[in-house]
């Protein structure tokens, strides 16, 4: 389900958000959640 999402979003952001979905996932927070919180210490970063 998630990674339908990641597929979605751009393969090339999946790999930093690929590991931090799956551990977010089971904690039970959204998908569109989750990858927002995965984006914001990406952006700095740059």
């Amino acid at each position: 389900m998630w990674s339908g999402k990641i597929e979605e979003y751009g393969p090339a952001e999946a790999p930093a958000g690929c590991f931090s979905l799956k551990m977010l996932d089971f904690t039970g927070a959204s998908d569109e959640a989750t990858f927002t919180v995965i984006k914001w210490p990406v952006l700095p970063q740059e």
